[in-house]
């Protein structure tokens, strides 16, 4: 009975092994594949392994919710900027105009683009609403209050400040330039600095598309 005993510990010890070292083994493959591609045509770009978000809570610009629930299934373009920003605002976003035609057009790669507003206080659903449309009908005009837009550009790495606003309440918003890249898991896949090129960003997202796809 003791050997039984002893035999079926031993059997239980060496299933458990083989499945945490096959666990073990997929975790490192992905890792060393993101690596890899990290350092070969998506150098600079890619992260070495993506970064999981944890849920927020924002609203677009018909109040419809906006969390991580929006970022599933689907390939996201995110930008941190505000209506009354005088350039690299509607410079990225025509850019991002320009590389999502391409992405259609040439590729059959429909990306979801959004402005996430840092400026809460102008930036209300229908300022947000008729600005993004300008650059495209689908686009999302992203708002809410500073502790809820925190929860986000903590999680992706993006900053944003309000200068002191001057005699007639007019203030500037300084603000990462940074195109911000989600995977269809809701994950922090890619990261586009600025300056940005269309040509450039239609480029490397199809290849991050067809890496990923081939996982």
């Amino acid at each position: 009975m003791r050997r039984l005993i002893l035999a079926t510990i031993t059997i239980g010890l060496i299933v458990g092994s083989s499945v945490a070292w096959l666990q073990s083994t997929r975790y490192q493959s992905v890792t060393a594949r993101q690596a890899n591609l990290a350092t070969s045509d998506l150098q600079g770009v890619l992260l070495p392994m993506p970064r999981v978000l944890t849920d927020f809570a924002l609203s677009d610009q018909n109040n419809a919710p906006f969390t991580k629930e929006q970022l599933l299934g689907r390939w996201t373009l995110l930008f941190f900027g505000y209506t009354y920003c005088p350039d690299i605002c509607p410079t990225t976003l025509l850019t991002l105009k320009e590389a999502e035609h391409e992405l259609i057009s040439n590729r059959g790669i429909r990306p979801q683009i959004a402005l996430i507003s840092v400026d809460p206080l102008r930036d209300d659903p229908a300022t947000l609403g008729r600005y993004v449309k300008h650059f495209g009908d689908t686009y999302l005009g992203i708002h809410g209050r500073d502790e809820q837009l925190q929860l986000l550009t903590r999680q992706v790495g993006a900053m944003y400040e309000r200068d002191t606003p001057d005699a007639d309440g007019n203030y500037q918003v300084a603000h990462s330039s940074s195109v911000f890249v989600i995977n269809p898991e809701g994950g922090l896949h890619a990261v586009f600095s600025a300056p940005h090129r269309s040509r450039f960003i239609a480029e490397k997202m199809t290849a991050m598309v067809s890496h990923y796809g081939a996982r």
